[in-house]
């Protein structure tokens, strides 16, 4: 864990950061309609950015001006957790990520939720590389939704 990065973050964004706090991902209740009001889980065990500095990030749910949203250039397939695939689980999962100026994830958020499989997708997530969003002079940390799909065939 980069406790500077952490800490800088945490200046530009005023949002308290717990310790370990992307070794687990949190088991959010889906709603009826699978949408959910989950937290902000900062990368720090499973993919980030080891870059020492960076840009303030964006609050979720506020809009960066950018010519181009962030775009995979490496995608890991999700791991499909034995049980869940058993249970004959499946569907899709919505994430945000956030990817930074590096063009790596550093923080997600469960927007729609199958709470067997949110940290299966969580994780595949966090492990992909990015060309990032920018602006005509410079790279720049933008949110996207990601959806994550597994399908028992």
């Amino acid at each position: 864990m980069n406790v500077a990065r952490d800490a800088i973050a945490v200046a530009f964004l005023a949002l308290p950061l717990a310790s370990g706090c992307a070794s687990t991902v949190p088991q959010p209740t889906a709603a009826a309609s699978g949408a959910i009001d989950a937290p902000i889980v900062w990368s720090s065990t499973v993919g980030g950015c080891t870059e020492p500095a960076h840009a303030p990030f964006p609050v979720y749910g506020t809009e960066v001006p950018y010519i181009g949203p962030p775009t995979p250039t490496r995608k890991v397939a999700p791991v499909y957790p034995p049980a869940a695939r058993a249970a004959g689980v499946q569907g899709t999962v919505k994430l945000a990520a956030l990817v930074c100026e590096h063009g790596r994830v550093v923080a997600t958020k469960v927007i729609e939720s199958i709470p067997e499989l949110d940290v299966a997708a969580t994780d595949c997530v966090r492990q992909w590389d990015f060309s990032p969003a920018s602006t005509r002079r410079d790279r720049v940390a933008a949110w996207i939704v990601i959806p994550i799909k597994f399908s028992i065939h």
